[in-house]
């Protein structure tokens, strides 16, 4: 994958997030369809029948879909963008030696240290923190540990506070704030590391 591709797809990505949180903020909440029941159609035969409440409006509908806009929602397209920047990593990082399954951390490692195109060290520390907050949120349920407490010191004051402090055992989530920074900083390191830096 080249970093065009990558690009897109994170900015895309960002973009499906704010429109999905715009979109479900437009609708006039006087509208009399809100008190409307909702039709669930198109299910398939394995649905669970107690997924949806069979008295839910289209208000309550709308209103649990603003919940989910937040952290949820920002929090599956987060890990989506994650995915695509390691397979960018994959393509674009040489390891010496080379490892069948390199995890992440070994591919930023060697994006770092790579001589031949450099990475700025504010860039580094910013990555590292986007990396730490994925590992508590996938391995730990996303309660803060030592590691990304200490990359949150780091990254704190270059992220306009997007990055916050936490105590140990807080549980960090992902704002659309914070995807809207983590998608910029995934872009930056990404453009240096296909050795595009402006």
């Amino acid at each position: 994958m080249n970093f065009e591709r990558l690009e897109h797809s994170l900015l895309e990505n960002l973009r499906s997030l704010w429109r999905i949180r715009f979109a479900l903020i437009a609708p006039n909440k006087d509208l009399p369809s809100q008190y409307m029941l909702v039709n669930y159609r198109g299910l398939p035969k394995h649905t669970p029948a107690n997924l949806f409440p069979c008295s839910e409006t289209v208000g309550q509908a709308l209103e649990n879909l603003r919940t989910f806009s937040e952290v949820p929602l920002a929090t599956t397209f987060f890990l989506a963008s994650i995915a695509q920047y390691e397979g960018f990593l994959r393509h674009n990082v040489v390891l010496t030696p080379p490892k069948k399954r390199p995890m992440m951390g070994d591919l930023q490692k060697a994006a770092d240290q790579n001589p031949g195109r450099p990475i700025e060290a504010q860039t580094m520390v910013q990555n590292n923190e986007v990396r730490e907050r994925r590992n508590v949120l996938i391995h730990r349920g996303g309660v803060a540990d030592e590691q990304y407490i200490k990359s949150a010191v780091m990254a704190h004051p270059l992220s306009d506070g997007a990055v916050a402090l936490v105590a140990s055992g807080t549980v960090v989530e992902v704002t659309p704030a914070y995807f809207t920074y983590a998608t910029k900083v995934l872009i930056d390191y990404c453009r240096q590391v296909a050795g595009l830096n402006a």
